[in-house]
């Protein structure tokens, strides 16, 4: 079964404050805080 390029993963108690705030924000305040918590930084050259 395809899985449509989907990331899957096991929800645990651990998201429920990505859900309410999910539930409680704009869609465009939400994605700026995931996108500031997980997207990848770019490195620093030295």
């Amino acid at each position: 079964m395809s899985t449509g390029g989907r990331l899957r993963y096991v929800a645990t108690d651990g998201i429920q404050p990505l859900v309410k705030m999910r539930r409680e924000t704009s869609e465009e305040a939400y994605l700026a805080f995931m996108r500031e918590r997980f997207l990848a930084k770019p490195s620093i050259a030295k």
